[in-house]
């Protein structure tokens, strides 16, 4: 067993564990009771895991506990409280962006992480790695298959709402949020935010 000194939120702590190879999104959840990073797609792909390491977004899913040790990391829960939240978090608040909320943790996370990035210049992003921070768009989502069976007495367990309608105008109220500019089609594409961004 080896032990980890971390400093999460601001705050130092110590996790215990056997092997240095073990993710940092399992430390947060089990150790240290911090329920904001998800486990997702398990491949570092949906962002659900997403927190900050020294400043930059990482999937904590995808980070061993051995590598981030005496660095700071930031999760959800460091970013605001439930009286005082987060200018982000507010904005999906107010927006009402969450959906079922699984994995708005990523997406807080991510977008914090681009804002901090953007600098400006007479009203226009001067600098900025846009693909650092993919934004979903309609060619990403996989085809959805659904079959209906005529079973009047079952519930369609499973079929549930199409996230893929509802999460373009949550991102794009987000979007608006952050930087005062309105997306009105998809995709949303870093040369439409630049080119909304010019003629705001």
């Amino acid at each position: 067993m080896a032990k980890f000194e971390l400093n999460v939120n601001g705050k130092a702590a110590t996790v215990t564990a056997d092997d240095p190879q073990m993710p940092l999104l399992y430390a947060l959840r089990n150790d240290l009771d911090l329920h904001g990073p998800r486990f997702g797609c398990g491949l570092g792909q949906c962002g659900a895991c997403t927190v900050h390491v020294d400043g930059k977004p990482v999937r904590s899913r995808q980070t061993p506990i051995g590598n981030v040790a005496g660095k700071r990391i930031l999760t959800l829960e460091g970013l605001g409280t439930p009286a005082q939240p987060h200018p982000l978090q507010q904005a999906f608040i107010d927006e009402q962006a969450v959906q079922c909320g699984y994995c708005v943790n990523g997406m807080i996370m991510q977008a914090k992480a681009l804002l901090e990035d953007l600098q400006f210049s007479r009203s226009a992003v001067t600098s900025v790695d846009w693909k650092s921070y993919p934004i979903l768009t309609f060619p990403d989502v996989p085809e959805v298959v659904m079959d209906l069976i005529d079973r009047p007495r079952e519930r369609p367990w499973g079929a549930g709402e199409p996230t893929a309608a509802v999460v373009p105008s949550a991102i794009a109220n987000a979007i608006y949020d952050a930087l005062g500019v309105r997306l009105r089609s998809v995709p949303f594409t870093p040369d439409k935010v630049l080119a909304a961004l010019k003629t705001a």
